[in-house]
């Protein structure tokens, strides 16, 4: 059984709860998008990372945390899951609805056991 897990935002389509994206909340402070629907090219998340990177987080996490970082080569899970909590509570409370690829997305963060 491994205890690596790994901590990101989930963004399912509001009307009908498909997983439409993931942005995953990596031990080495960068953010990484991921596709989940067919059909849907990485490039839909640009809007979402260019609204991240000029609203949300003023630097990348691993800037933000390089104390961290320096020390242990990693980020400590308590970290992820505040950056990813931060990051699900800013999108969701965007005036305008969350888009990705055409869908209205709501995002959750989860954790999600890497061995699988």
């Amino acid at each position: 059984m491994s205890d690596t897990t790994e901590t990101g935002v989930l963004l399912s389509d509001v009307t009908n709860g498909t997983k439409i994206g993931f942005i995953r909340f990596a031990s080495s402070g960068m953010l990484v998008y991921q596709v989940i629907k067919a059909g849907l090219h990485v490039f839909a998340f640009k809007p979402i990372d260019r609204l991240l990177n000029e609203q949300w987080r003023q630097e990348p996490l691993y800037k933000k945390h390089a104390s961290f970082l320096d020390e242990n080569k990693k980020l400590p899970e308590e970290i992820l899951k505040q950056e990813a909590n931060s990051c699900a509570d800013f999108l969701n409370a965007l005036e305008r609805p969350l888009m990705l690829g055409g869908n209205i997305v709501e995002a959750q963060v989860v954790f999600v056991d890497s061995a699988r």
